[in-house]
């Protein structure tokens, strides 16, 4: 499991440094690393959070992901 993760990891942060460099983001609000963890534990978060019953926050955690990935893929 852990070695199938690493794998995922390193291709999502494959993907979001190329993009960056694609589109020139030089001041991105943290490092693809810590991008594709956060978004990573996020959606883990919010799932795990949702099947009890908890919703506080998710609205705008949603906003958040929205806009960040407007930043690497705009409309």
């Amino acid at each position: 499991m852990r070695e199938t993760g690493e794998n995922f990891r390193a291709i999502q942060v494959d993907l979001i440094e190329r993009i960056s460099a694609e589109r020139g983001l030089v001041d991105a609000p943290m490092t693809a690393p810590a991008l594709s963890a956060l978004l990573s534990a996020l959606a883990r978060a919010m799932l795990i959070e949702g099947n009890v019953g908890m919703e506080e926050g998710h609205e705008g955690l949603r906003a958040f992901v929205e806009a960040t990935l407007k930043i690497y893929e705009p409309d």
